[in-house]
């Protein structure tokens, strides 16, 4: 066996035996119990990410310590620097990381594992979950997606989000899910437990269900906020079969006979509304709520000017970036998430001249290596999915030849287009959707200050599908704004 020089080279070659191990070990299971392992491994690694950053958090105060940004680094488990090409800089309470080379990532990419290996990125979010609650960790860029390296942000939330129990609340979700024997999606669970008679509950004869009403205490948002985590922690899970029912996993069923505590993240609204001052201190990744406010008071005016939705212009998550990363130039502005080379084009200007101007009136000194960048390119599955789009290929036969859920398939196709790259659907569209329905869609969303499914859902009412907005919300956002 070769002699190991360096703790760096030791590190590295850990890292390779631990990226096979977790190769080797997913496929395996994945082949033997299929795709619905995957949120067991997305329960277990976030749980051995809390697990680990508790006990860093724990090693600092032990030393009697803040949990700051720089002692999570100085008590981190492992030698992380040692054993990545990793660069770091601290800006006030801001950290940023960049990873040339991932030992991880190359293992994964060269075994066409990069989905799968993807799940456990959340390692990184999880242990700064554990380590403190007013730290998070922010994903910008990511090797496994086709990006040149790994660039992540850890701040300190101005606004952190509050944990409360929701153990019971958690207990009447998977009972009504079982008592309308695990056939409908979380839309109509919600209106299970809130009460509401809608024609499709009257339907059913689901209003006479024991469950039924049970939930009208609390808000539909803290429902959404309780399914969303519960699939997340492996209690529930989606039919691969029929994207959105919702079936409730052996470890729900677990919970159900012996609760234990399960908390939920609050949801913090921070909604675009034209006659609403903007909140200042954005949302929950924006270092700098001065400057976040300013952005939002811009896309207001530039959405009135050009008679378009301000969610069109840019997205709040890129709102946020923005106010934490400084872009000053159009180049550094495509990297920031959301924010393609046509959108950058189009909309960006003005944005950075005002970033531009907030930094030198505020002597804010931007790290050095934020302000060159590479333009990530985009990842071979979105480059794929627009090329089939190209060729006028039907997007449930894409979906199919790239392994993915129709549902799957209009999250990436939303992020192009959310990016600034044009796509044209039409061809489609026709062939699936009546043209009274279609034009109804786009014309809510024409009117429509916020680009959100659920509130279009609302509105246009039980007539239209989840998957029909999407697809014209697609349509939308590809021709208004790119």
């Amino acid at each position: 066996m070769a002699q190991v020089k360096t703790i760096g080279e030791a590190v590295r070659n850990m890292s390779v035996l631990m990226a096979n191990m977790y190769y080797h070990l997913t496929k395996a299971v994945i082949e033997d119990f299929g795709d619905e392992a995957k949120e067991s491994f997305k329960r277990a690694i976030i749980e051995f990410g809390h697990e680990r950053g508790r006990n860093i958090a724990k090693n600092v105060l032990d030393a009697g310590l803040p949990l700051t940004l720089e002692n999570l680094d100085k008590f981190y488990d492992i030698p992380i620097a040692e054993g990545w090409d990793l660069h770091r800089s601290y800006e006030n309470d801001m950290k940023m990381n960049v990873t040339d080379s991932c030992t991880f990532a190359t293992v994964w990419l060269e075994k066409n594992w990069a989905e799968v290996g993807h799940i456990y990125c959340l390692i990184d979010i999880a242990i700064r979950e554990g380590y403190s609650s007013n730290v998070k960790f922010c994903p910008v860029k990511n090797i496994l997606e086709g990006d040149p390296h790994c660039q992540s942000l850890t701040v300190y939330c101005l606004n952190p989000k509050k944990q409360v129990e929701a153990q019971d609340s958690l207990c009447a979700v998977i009972e009504a899910i079982i008592a309308v024997k695990e056939n409908f999606k979380a839309d109509y669970i919600i209106d299970i437990l809130l009460g509401k008679e809608t024609s499709e509950v009257l339907a059913h004869k689901h209003e006479e269900l024991e469950v039924f009403g049970s939930g009208m205490g609390e808000e539909e948002k803290m429902w959404n906020a309780v399914i969303r985590q519960a699939l997340i922690a492996g209690y529930l899970s989606k039919d691969v079969e029929n994207y959105g029912l919702l079936k409730v996993t052996p470890e729900g069923h677990k919970f159900l006979k012996k609760p234990k505590s399960f908390k939920i993240v609050e949801d913090n609204d921070f909604e675009e509304e034209e006659e609403e001052t903007p909140v200042r201190g954005g949302a929950s990744c924006a270092v700098d709520p001065v400057l976040y406010s300013m952005l939002k008071d811009l896309r207001k005016k530039l959405s009135k000017k050009l008679d378009v939705p301000p969610y069109v212009i840019f997205q709040d998550p890129s709102l946020e970036a923005m106010a934490t990363i400084y872009p000053v130039t159009l180049e550094e502005l495509q990297n920031i998430p959301g924010v393609g080379a046509g959108k950058a084009k189009r909309y960006g200007q003005e944005f950075c001249v005002l970033i531009k101007k907030h930094c030198e009136e505020n002597e804010i000194e931007r790290p050095e290596d934020l302000r060159v960048r590479t333009v990530a390119n985009k990842s071979k599955l979105k480059v794929s999915i627009i090329q089939a789009i190209d060729r006028k290929v039907a997007l449930d036969d894409i979906a199919v030849s790239k392994g993915l859920e129709f549902g799957e398939l209009l999250d990436e196709v939303e992020a192009i287009v959310y990016s600034g790259t044009k796509l044209n659907i039409d061809y489609f569209l026709e062939e699936i959707m009546d043209e009274d329905h279609l034009n109804d869609i786009y014309d809510y969303f024409k009117e429509s200050t916020t680009d959100k499914i659920d509130d279009a859902m609302d509105e246009l009412g039980d007539d239209y599908t989840e998957d029909e907005i999407r697809l014209v919300r697609i349509k939308f956002i590809s021709e208004m704004a790119n």
